[in-house]
């Protein structure tokens, strides 16, 4: 169902209901743009606080035009779930002089262009919003001794909250939030809706998982079962891409997998998302996710089963099924897999680090050629520490080794494990990730504090010898 500012408040009680009855709620968010700039793209040398910090600077910059909500009602007896999905385009509007800006990407736009998005509706019907800072500064920007002034005030303010009621409803609710390679949709959720997001990368992961202490991220997931899943069934998760999974799992083939799939029951208002495909409507992907959680689930929980048994599967057992995955929210090209937002992350999956450097002395090399060089390898990244050296990323293991051996005896390139800085009884400063450590007599001090101890050492350090 579509929603705009002409029927939101006349639609959001019946929001409210269903999100209040349902098992579980999948959203989705549609962007007007992803990386803020080049730096800004996804690296293999990344961690999960530097990241979080790029994807943040790009959040800050753009905006959400669409939001997906899709509620998944479970009747295990009738072995169904009952289906509401709303599409809210939503479009930040001025009020009371306070007026959003927000940017827009050139490719974003292109891609929304391309599956038919209604740009009329996002700017001229688009459902206001305002996150907890905003509503407080206009707030504190409107005056008046007059009581029906005062309360017209009030009403205005109301209307310009607008999808943020929707957000708190959610919040207020607690059931389990759904989303697919949803790291930057909770990050855009939090921005705009809530509050402006924290400089600390741990900060965030509280606050999310104060206010939705229950995510799962179908990507994690379908990574995760299809190392659990017979032969047969690990056919319908070649690709990991969310039309991909929903295109194989909705299959004929994956159908003849298992007995006793949960029945889909659109209501009347939802029911365009059982015929036409509408991949990247940002309602459509929240029911799309939905339907892939409660599809891959059900193959796992029958792969343990009789084909007589009868009993369905209820969402009580599905969830307790992927216990392991909740909170588990995937990072794409990144040093680990995924973040928990319900505890410490995971130890990083990916082989050591490399060093590229010069076997000539005083030698130079161009990240570029090195980069040409490693192109057989897969998934590489580069980062420029000097004019003679760099730091490589490999994606896995099997290719890290072959780099080794291949470049063992290379005439241009010494290649070597990356080391940590070692820490010298030299006076000197370490610039190590942003962060600067006074380095006296084997011990460090830190003068300018980064996110966590953890995370000093996610980029190559440089030492700044004192002059003699």
């Amino acid at each position: 169902m579509e929603v705009t500012r002409a029927n939101f408040e006349e639609v959001l009680p019946a929001v409210r209901e269903k999100i209040s009855k349902c098992n579980f709620v999948a959203v989705d968010c549609e962007f007007t743009g992803l990386c803020a700039s080049d730096r800004e793209e996804y690296s293999l040398l990344d961690s999960a606080e530097r990241r979080y910090a790029k994807v943040r600077r790009s959040v800050q910059l753009y905006t959400v035009c669409q939001m997906g909500v899709t509620t998944f009602t479970n009747d295990p007896w009738q072995n169904k779930y009952s289906v509401s999905s709303f599409t809210f385009y939503v479009f930040p509007h001025d009020v009371f002089s306070h007026d959003l800006r927000f940017s827009v990407q050139a490719s974003s736009f292109s891609f929304l262009c391309q599956h038919e998005f209604d740009f009329n509706k996002f700017v001229y019907d688009g459902i206001p919003y305002l996150n907890r800072e905003d509503e407080a500064k206009v707030r504190q920007s409107v005056h008046s001794e007059n009581e029906d002034e005062q309360q017209e005030q009030e009403r205005e303010i109301i209307r310009a909250i607008g999808f943020s009621h929707v957000f708190n409803m959610l919040v207020e609710a607690k059931k389990p939030i759904v989303g697919h390679n949803c790291l930057m949709d909770l990050m855009f959720l939090h921005d705009k809706f809530y509050e402006p997001l924290p400089a600390s990368y741990e900060a965030f992961k509280s606050n999310i998982h104060e206010m939705f202490p229950t995510v799962i991220d179908t990507k994690h997931v379908s990574f995760q079962l299809k190392k659990s899943l017979s032969q047969q069934a690990e056919e319908c998760f070649r690709h990991s891409a969310l039309s991909d999974l929903h295109t194989s799992l909705t299959s004929k083939k994956c159908s003849s997998l298992a007995v006793l799939f949960p029945i889909i029951e659109l209501d009347e208002q939802s029911l365009r998302c059982a015929g036409d495909l509408a991949y990247h409507e940002a309602g459509y992907d929240s029911y799309a996710c939905g339907v892939v959680l409660i599809r891959m689930t059900h193959l796992l929980a029958r792969q343990h089963m009789s084909d007589r048994d009868s009993a369905p599967t209820s969402f009580v057992k599905v969830r307790h099924l992927i216990s392991s995955c909740v909170n588990c929210v995937n990072v794409i090209r990144g040093s680990l897999q995924y973040i928990n937002l319900g505890g410490p992350d995971p130890v990083g999956c990916r082989p050591p680090w490399l060093t590229f450097s010069s076997r000539r002395l005083f030698g130079s090399i161009a990240s570029g050629e090195v980069l040409e060089s490693l192109q057989r390898y897969g998934p590489v990244d580069i980062e420029v520490e000097s004019s003679s050296r760099c730091t490589v990323a490999i994606g896995n293991f099997s290719r890290y080794s072959d780099v080794l051996a291949d470049f063992a005896d290379d005439p241009v390139y010494c290649v070597r494990e990356y080391r940590r800085p070692f820490l010298s009884t030299f006076t000197g400063l370490a610039v190590v990730g942003g962060v600067a450590l006074s380095v006296s007599a084997g011990a460090a001090y830190v003068l300018l504090s980064g996110s966590s101890v953890s995370s000093l050492f996610s980029k190559p350090a440089k030492f700044l010898l004192p002059s003699t």
